[in-house]
């Protein structure tokens, strides 16, 4: 199987927070961008086709473009996986935009947010893991002085899980 997700990506984001999601996330150190997950797992990339792809562009492109502002950073639990470990995540405010298009993207193609890991869908742009509470309070601290970022948002994007890492395969324009 290979694992694929729909992400909106935060271009300003990157910059900031990027050598921080390469050491201290497993996407970021697997070559994922600053992002916001709308939907993972989305399909098993060894049985997505054409049809499936068009299908999702046709389900984001009713969304229309919006702006974003990353402001405040929060925590969460870590994944079951590592229990012991805390996240460290920038506020996209708006939320409601990814919350509404990542219920769209459940109902269309009956998959459960986070695998059904969660049943909040709380979005987020996931900074740093750690169980180490004093790593994460240096990084926001090294942070704060680059936020609040804000972005203009006109698409999604489809990434596939490749062995060589995180890669983007499709564009998903919003309307």
């Amino acid at each position: 199987m290979i694992e694929t997700a729909v992400v909106v990506t935060i271009g300003p984001a990157e910059a900031a927070v990027a050598p921080y999601r390469r050491a201290h996330t497993p996407s970021g150190a697997r070559g994922m961008p600053a992002h916001v997950t709308l939907m993972v797992p989305f399909a098993d990339g060894e049985l997505l086709d054409v049809a499936t792809i068009r299908d999702l562009r046709d389900e984001l492109s009713r969304f229309p473009a919006f702006q974003v502002t990353l402001r405040e950073f929060a925590r969460f639990p870590g994944p079951a996986a590592r229990p012991a470990e805390r996240v460290l995540y920038a506020v996209p405010e708006p939320a409601d935009p990814f919350v509404e298009m990542t219920a769209s993207i459940a109902v269309r193609f009956g998959v459960l947010p986070y695998g059904d890991e969660h049943t909040d869908i709380i979005p987020h742009l996931t900074i740093a893991s750690s169980a180490d509470e004093g790593l994460l309070d240096r990084i926001e601290a090294e942070l704060q002085p680059a936020f609040p970022i804000t972005a203009a948002l006109t698409a999604a994007s489809l990434w596939e899980h490749a062995t060589e890492g995180w890669r983007m395969t499709a564009g998903l324009p919003f309307g």
